[in-house]
């Protein structure tokens, strides 16, 4: 019996990945997107807190989204011109938590 290994001749690739935060007026966002077999995870997260001016209190408030796309999200941000649905979306979540203040737009 041999301990030789066997070799499928598929070599795992490098997958991409990246990641950016912005932080304005107390509300921090976060863009992360990882390459997977077929195209792309996009994930979106928001946190802010929310005071409440009436009982002195505050509540912090987070919400995720994850979505998919079938090209690469930081592509779209330069091309115009591609008008596919996931791509239109990913784009405009992106553009979204890097050129608004305060809040996130998803179309």
């Amino acid at each position: 019996m041999s301990n030789k290994a066997i070799s499928l001749g598929i070599e795992p690739t490098e997958k991409e990945k990246f990641s950016f935060s912005r932080e304005e007026d107390g509300v921090s966002k976060t863009v992360r997107g990882e390459q997977v077999e077929n195209g792309w995870m996009v994930t979106i997260e928001k946190r802010w807190e929310e005071k409440n001016p009436a009982n002195d209190t505050s509540e912090w408030k987070y919400n995720e989204f994850k979505y998919i796309s079938k090209h690469d999200p930081r592509q779209n941000l330069a091309d115009e011109t591609d008008d596919s649905t996931d791509e239109t979306q990913v784009k405009h979540m992106l553009g979204s938590v890097l050129n608004t203040p305060g809040s996130l737009i998803v179309d």
